[in-house]
């Protein structure tokens, strides 16, 4: 049992350290987040985790102080439909073009 807690802790903090390493994010200048709010659509896929879906977009509401709620919607090959909602926040007060999105509904995690 202590193993299992050790590796799930292990890959949590695998996360969050990926995140840490993007140092380097080149934004948009000027940024205005209601000029992002709105349906995206995948157009190209780099995340493993995701191979078995398609139909992916991401709707962007903006909710004010710079932040916004996003509702993830797709199809997967084998569990069908799903969706997450969670709260897109800068990444640093200096960028607001770099966002972390903490999913808060994970009910239908694949």
């Amino acid at each position: 049992m202590a193993f299992l807690i050790t590796i799930f802790t292990l890959l949590s903090l695998a996360g969050i350290s990926q995140a840490a390493l993007c140092l380097l994010i080149f934004t948009q200048k000027n940024f205005t987040v209601t000029k992002y709010t709105g349906v995206w659509y995948e157009t190209y896929r780099r995340d493993i985790k995701e191979v078995d879906t398609k139909c992916n977009n991401d709707t962007f509401t903006s909710n004010g102080h710079g932040t916004m709620d996003v509702l993830s919607r797709g199809l997967h090959t084998f569990a069908g439909y799903y969706s997450h909602r969670g709260l897109a926040k800068p990444r640093l007060p200096s960028e607001p073009a770099a966002f972390l999105i903490h999913y808060t509904d994970l009910s239908n995690d694949l």
